[in-house]
């Protein structure tokens, strides 16, 4: 609505109700609009956006995706290996939050935000803390605290970590993820107890204990979220696991298996 308003022959009002989730979507959108040149007034419960506008397209860099970027970074925290991505500049994206999360449960990262390289390995902690407070390091990666209403993109991705995060992690306030492709918090907790996750599931998020994962045949229900973070609970389970609809991934990343490859994970698609 926000990118289609400027060229609407009236103004146009977009009027917001009760907490806004997912607030970073918004903020990216607003920043490529006033880069394109678009008026857009922020009042008190609305935005504002004049009628018959137009976009002066320039030259414009795409920042690198954090939410895709995530498995893998997931990855190498938790199997000895290291990780170089590249393309992953300092942008509005929430789901750079992602960074900060492994940072502080004892992973390994350096990020050079100007070049936009990013190295993630294993590393070690053994503090429960909450993320949004200051923790110090030491063995293990740290259980954690997070609230994802901003971040719900990485929601499957952090629940996979939790299982080999010390002790008990918790995600909260991620209602509105039972109203994506899926509902994936009952989706995600169901399939990763098959693999015998401990799971909490709760209204607006889970709790999840340290837990072995055994390999198993999984449903992927259609949501490409959900494919790729089994992808990677399948990577440090027992035994070989089996996705089924695992081709819903080209929905927001076709080439994944392929980059799977790339970091060594045994991929066969049929």
């Amino acid at each position: 609505m926000l990118l289609s308003a400027p060229f609407a022959k009236n103004d146009t009002r977009i009027y917001v109700r009760g907490k806004v989730r997912s607030r970073p979507y918004i903020e990216m959108t607003l920043h490529t609009m006033k880069e394109a040149g678009a008026k857009v007034s922020i009042l008190n419960n609305y935005y504002l956006i004049p009628s018959d506008q137009t976009f002066k397209l320039r030259e414009f860099v795409i920042p690198g995706d954090f939410s895709s970027s995530a498995y893998f970074m997931a990855a190498a925290s938790l199997l000895n290996f290291n990780l170089v991505i590249n393309g992953l500049r300092d942008s509005r994206q929430g789901d750079k939050a992602f960074v900060s999360i492994l940072d502080k449960i004892g992973s390994n990262i350096r990020w050079d935000k100007e070049r936009g390289t990013l190295n993630v390995s294993k590393g070690e902690s053994s503090k429960i803390f909450d993320f949004w407070d200051p923790a110090p390091k030491a063995s293990g990666l740290a259980g954690f605290k997070v609230d994802a209403s901003n971040i719900p993109d990485l929601f499957p991705t952090l629940v996979v970590l939790a299982t080999k995060c010390k002790g008990e992690s918790e995600i909260y306030n991620a209602e509105h993820l039972r109203y994506k492709e899926s509902d994936r918090i009952k989706t995600l907790g169901a399939e990763l107890k098959k693999m015998g996750a401990k799971i909490f599931e709760r209204r607006d998020g889970m709790i999840i204990e340290q837990s072995d994962l055994n390999g198993c045949v999984l449903e992927s229900h259609g949501d490409h979220r959900i494919a790729m973070a089994l992808s990677i609970a399948a990577l440090i389970s027992n035994g070989k696991s089996v996705i089924k609809d695992a081709e819903c991934v080209k929905v927001s990343y076709p080439m994944f298996f392929e980059d799977l490859r790339k970091i060594g994970a045994c991929v066969e698609v049929f």
